[in-house]
């Protein structure tokens, strides 16, 4: 089972069965239509990106830590004021044990996958790979009784 594991865990993030398409804005994005997506979409994060060229992630985070509570104009306030700057971003080879522990390490829930020349790809969650893990475990319970 080990052995297993240790093959799981080296996969690459992009052969997951399900790696969600990145949901994106661009910088100039007003607050309240970077929420409403969020909201709509039913995800953690958004991208923000100039063309394929990611500059932030906006994340249900932000909202807590950088609106909640403060005097925001919704309606005026680009989603750029309140956007991680910078965010962290991974080849699409990394593997799946390189991603839990960068965002272990970092605090992350979320990270940004980008091709060979830094172009958005993708985006993948804690969330993913923990479904994604739950089904493998399963599985591999299932082929142990089996067995028995």
């Amino acid at each position: 089972m080990g052995l297993m594991i240790k093959k799981v865990l080296e996969r690459s993030v992009m052969d997951l069965p399900h790696v969600p398409v990145a949901i994106r804005c661009t910088p100039e994005t007003s607050l309240r239509d970077a929420v409403r997506t969020l909201h709509k979409s039913e995800v953690g994060s958004i991208i923000v990106a100039e063309g394929l060229k990611v500059v932030g992630i906006f994340t249900e985070r932000d909202i807590l830590t950088k609106i909640v509570d403060k005097p925001v104009n919704f309606e005026k306030e680009k989603v750029s004021a309140f956007m991680t700057k910078d965010p962290v971003c991974i080849p699409k080879s990394e593997n799946i044990s390189a991603i839990l522990k960068r965002m272990s390490e970092g605090n992350f829930r979320h990270l940004i996958i980008v091709d060979a020349y830094n172009n958005l790809e993708r985006v993948i969650s804690i969330k993913d790979i923990s479904q994604y893990l739950v089904s493998v475990f399963q599985e591999l319970s299932k082929e142990d009784k089996k067995a028995a």
